[in-house]
């Protein structure tokens, strides 16, 4: 049995299959997105975190997740492009990159 796990990558395209968003935030950097939230909404910047998941082993067989980054291996890119992109500075401008 396998899951039929969709391509993340889709929510980012535009019509002509390009990145069509203007900023993108790995998961593991949610202080990037709150600065940058912050910045544009002119807020305190005080974000509660809520509905969190109870530490765990979430990891992967490495069999598994070699097929996993093959199949969504745009999804993989745009994510190891976002988690570079972090600046040293959280209130820094967001890198711009593009996925191939």
């Amino acid at each position: 049995m396998t899951a039929d796990i969709g391509d993340p990558i889709q929510f980012f395209l535009n019509r002509d299959g390009e990145i069509g968003v203007d900023h993108v935030f790995a998961y593991e950097d949610t202080g990037s997105l709150v600065a940058m939230l912050t910045r544009a909404a002119g807020g305190d910047g005080t974000v509660t975190r809520r509905n969190v998941s109870p530490p765990g082993d979430v990891s992967l067989p490495p069999a598994l997740r070699q097929r996993l980054e093959s199949r969504l291996a745009r999804a993989v890119r745009l994510h190891r492009a976002a988690r570079a992109a972090v600046p040293t500075d959280p209130v820094a401008q967001t890198a711009q990159f593009e996925v191939p």
